[in-house]
């Protein structure tokens, strides 16, 4: 009598979203790494049991998603649960992911979405002819202080299997961190509930993966290429970099002929660099940064060779 999916949730209530057009021609940019923002067996008693887990096919305006599930048999913070399932979804820019939210938040709000809400719940159940739901209750949507924007919302069930009923809890969780969107779906034990802080601790250890995954960091610095020639173009491969930078910036720097002293060329701070006839007997080094909403870092080239 287990749910099946907070996938079915976020669908049931999700909106058509209109994505503007593509972003002009740049560097390539790293994607995120989603199965590292799911709910960890780290984050649960030793020997809970992984479910399923796996890449899931997006619906536009995702263009990645990721799901993970434990249980039966699972504690978090010490309090035994039937099934925890967290699910990620990238949308590809900070935008996207704001309206998104924007929207579940606005719908569960509201009475049709909170019943679209429901049904997507419900629908997480099996059917297998004498299982019947008597009577359904939701708390109100409250905010949570752990990611950018955090919600979270609890559904009353009570099941009916022939004369037996027996009270479930799902409370589930909306996370968004930059440009990724993630739901927590946590399920009691029947004639169980699901404490308040059982569902932010779950918020929480999530919040911390997201903010893990976006934390900006440079792996390989980067390489300008051309000659350092007066009236030559040098240009910069940004190098490789982790946490998933959604854009890059870079300042040019001109150095002393041991490459040393480097200092702000002002006003070059465009992708590339004419070389002009003040950098002559000077080494140019570029700065590039690498950011998203939650963090940024900056990497430096290594100078050229002393312009002619």
């Amino acid at each position: 009598m287990t749910f099946r999916g907070g996938a079915a949730a976020l669908a049931a209530i999700a909106v058509c979203v209109l994505v503007g057009g593509a972003a002009g021609a740049g560097p390539e940019l790293p994607k995120p790494v989603l199965p590292a923002m799911l709910l960890a067996s780290s984050d649960l008693a030793p020997g809970a049991p992984l479910r399923t887990e796996g890449y899931q096919p997006a619906a536009p305006p995702a263009v990645g998603e990721y799901e993970r599930s434990f249980g039966p048999g699972l504690k978090l913070g010490g309090w035994p649960l039937l099934v925890a399932e967290s699910l990620v979804q990238d949308f590809g820019d900070l935008g996207t992911s704001t309206l998104v939210f924007d929207q579940i938040r606005h719908n569960l709000n509201t009475p049709a979405g909170t019943r679209a809400f429901v049904k997507g719940i419900i629908a997480g159940f099996p059917r297998d002819g004498r299982l019947r739901i008597s009577s359904i209750g939701v708390t109100p949507t409250l905010s949570m202080p752990v990611a950018q924007d955090a919600i979270r919302v609890t559904v009353r069930l009570r099941l009916k299997a022939g004369s037996q009923t027996a009270p479930v809890e799902v409370a589930v969780d909306f996370l968004r961190m930059d440009r990724a969107l993630e739901i927590v779906v946590l399920e009691s034990y029947p004639r169980k509930h699901v404490p308040g802080r059982i569902a932010v601790l779950a918020a929480r250890k999530v919040a911390a993966h997201l903010k893990a995954a976006f934390t900006v960091r440079n792996l390989m610095r980067p390489i300008i290429t051309g000659a350092a020639a007066q009236g030559q173009t040098l240009g910069v491969v940004p190098g490789t970099w982790d946490g998933a930078p959604s854009a890059y910036t870079y300042q040019w720097q001109k150095c002393d002929a041991s490459g040393a002293s480097c200092a702000p060329i002002p006003g070059a701070v465009a992708e590339t660099y004419v070389v002009g006839t003040a950098d002559v007997g000077a080494q140019i080094a570029v700065a590039v940064t690498g950011a998203n909403s939650v963090t940024r870092a900056t990497a430096v080239a290594t100078p050229t060779a002393v312009a002619q």
